[in-house]
């Protein structure tokens, strides 16, 4: 698991959870922090068959393995996000991979492939 607190600025400079973040915007803070190149999927939608009947992942990250296709969310993934990660690589062809990054309440980032394999970025 990665970590990542997000705060907000405080009179006293003290950290301060914010639980106001989704667990996208986390994930695009965590992507940011750490330096990793990433795509917006509300960047290429357009451009994406089936758009409007799949649920969108969040981000795509290009990998050397492959390109993952990134979701957020803060529970486990549900049985609809799998499914359609899943339409969505056989959409897209060989190469792509969807990844489920789960945000924790803390601010920590597991991901884990849609078959369930923790993954890092590293």
């Amino acid at each position: 698991m990665v970590g990542l607190s997000p705060t907000v600025d405080s009179a006293d400079d003290d950290a301060l959870p914010c639980p106001d973040l989704t667990p996208r915007q986390v994930l695009e803070q965590w992507l940011r922090e750490q330096a990793v190149p990433y795509l917006d999927a509300e960047q290429v939608k357009a451009g994406l068959p089936n758009r409007n009947r799949l649920q969108l992942f969040d981000f795509v990250l290009h990998r050397e393995e492959a390109s993952w296709l990134l979701a957020a969310c803060h529970e486990n993934p549900s049985e609809r996000l799998v499914a359609d990660l899943r339409e969505w690589e056989r959409i897209l062809g060989p190469g792509f991979a969807g990844v489920v990054a789960r945000v924790d309440d803390d601010g920590g980032i597991t991901l884990r492939t849609i078959d369930g394999e923790h993954i890092d970025l590293g």
